[in-house]
């Protein structure tokens, strides 16, 4: 018995001394690895897992597509700011200097004090009727000229027309205008004697005025003198004229003044006579009265050319 298992050791020692031959052991001797030797190991056919291998390596990377972006950066800044500034005013400046004022400053000297020192009051005289009279409502009066010539003015000088300026006399609402004619009665003269005057106005109107009711008009009639002493100052004569004043309406004061213009050349004599608002009313009948109070709002002027008596 030690024989046999000593026999089969040392046969299996030589068939693992030299795998790679049979050691002398029958081929069959070989122990049977197959499947039948193995047992059956109840693997179904075709169930075999997949190939878990990885397959060959086909990945091929997608062509180079990438586009940049567009360049979104802003565009360069052409912005031109808006010019504000405002475009130069061509315009000439308007020009506010005042016109030149050509009237003659009013003389403010006082009248001499002429109560006294030149004797009494010179006789006055009326003048030949049928004056002529013209009305000029768009016009201001004329400055007169004063003494032309190197003779005085002594002389008796008889009224022959009167230009009437009413503009600016009236308020353009109430009264819008108005006009002065000769009733038939109308004359006037201005005596000079020395250093003493007188003048006389016998003033026969028809006064006619553009009313907001209509036309209106009435006739009044006013004779009225003054003087005194007198000096000359430019184109005034200087005169308290109520030293020698007879006939003036209420509420009406003789004048301290009065413009004129002569020559002594032609004779002609220009006296200006400004009748102020008590003295225009004087004019108005008395059913208008109330109307004329708010309608005149000026003087009224007239301007009376006069010439050397024969």
């Amino acid at each position: 018995m030690r024989h046999i298992l000593a026999f089969v050791c040392f046969a299996s020692l030589s068939a693992c001394a030299d795998p790679g031959s049979s050691g002398g052991v029958a081929g069959d001797a070989v122990a049977d690895t197959s499947d039948s030797a193995l047992g059956e190991t109840n693997v179904a056919p075709d169930t075999q897992p997949d190939e878990t291998l990885p397959p060959a390596d086909t990945f091929v990377p997608p062509a180079d597509t990438f586009v940049p972006p567009e360049d979104t950066a802003p565009p360069e800044d052409t912005f031109v700011p808006l010019d504000t500034t405002p475009p130069e005013d061509t315009t000439p400046p308007e020009d506010t200097t005042p016109p030149e004022d050509t009237t003659p400053p009013e003389d403010t000297t006082p009248p001499q004090d002429t109560s006294a020192g030149c004797g009494d009051c010179l006789a006055s005289s009326a003048g030949p009727t049928g004056v002529q009279i013209t009305n000029d409502s768009s016009s201001t009066p004329p400055t007169l000229g004063g003494l032309l010539g190197d003779h005085g003015m002594d002389a008796v000088y008889e009224m022959e027309s009167i230009v009437v300026y009413t503009k600016g006399a009236f308020d353009g609402f109430l009264v819008s205008g108005a006009t002065v004619s000769d009733n038939g009665g109308t004359n006037g003269t201005a005596t000079f004697a020395g250093d003493g005057w007188i003048f006389y106005l016998d003033l026969d109107l028809t006064f006619t005025a553009q009313t907001l009711l209509g036309e209106q008009g009435g006739a009044s009639r006013n004779a009225i003198e003054g003087g005194g002493c007198y000096t000359v100052s430019s184109n005034l004569i200087l005169s308290d004229t109520s030293a020698c004043a007879s006939g003036w309406p209420e509420g009406t004061t003789p004048p301290d003044r009065a413009e004129f213009s002569y020559d002594d050349v032609s004779g002609d004599f220009t006296l200006k006579i400004v009748l102020e608002k008590e003295f225009v009313l004087a004019l108005i009948a008395p059913e208008y009265q109330s109307l004329a109070q708010s309608a005149i709002v000026g003087p009224i002027s007239f301007v009376a050319k006069l010439t050397a008596a024969p």
